[in-house]
């Protein structure tokens, strides 16, 4: 038999919290939090009583297209963003700040995350 890989779309639908904090890789509180402080400024959907958001939405909110890969849509820490670039946290901490990815930077609680697409975008990784 041949096996042929199966292509996925994101689907259309609106998407609940759930689907949305596993999304952006924060807890339901951090997202909560990040709502109600007017940073996630995306509209609810009203579907089926219950709020949800449009994927195109969110992702023209950190800076992407609606066809992005789930990966790109992960709010990054500092600690995984000096992991995929490959040097030290401490390093991050120190050049990050002055880069041109803090316009991307996301405050959250005591912690500041950077949205992954736009690291792919500025740094090209």
């Amino acid at each position: 038999l041949l096996s042929l890989p199966i292509l996925l779309t994101p689907s259309p639908l609106p998407l609940p919290r759930p689907e949305i904090c596993q999304l952006l890789r924060l807890s339901t509180a951090g997202f909560d939090q990040l709502r109600t402080s007017g940073v996630f400024n995306v509209e609810p959907i009203e579907w089926n009583g219950r709020p949800r958001w449009s994927r195109a939405a969110i992702a023209h909110w950190l800076g992407g297209s609606a066809t992005m890969p789930d990966d790109d849509f992960a709010l990054l820490t500092m600690a995984e963003v000096a992991q995929l670039l490959g040097i030290a946290r401490a390093t991050a901490y120190r050049n990050i700040p002055s880069s041109p990815l803090q316009q991307h930077a996301i405050r959250l609680a005591g912690d500041i995350r950077y949205p992954r697409i736009a690291i792919r975008r500025i740094l090209g990784v």
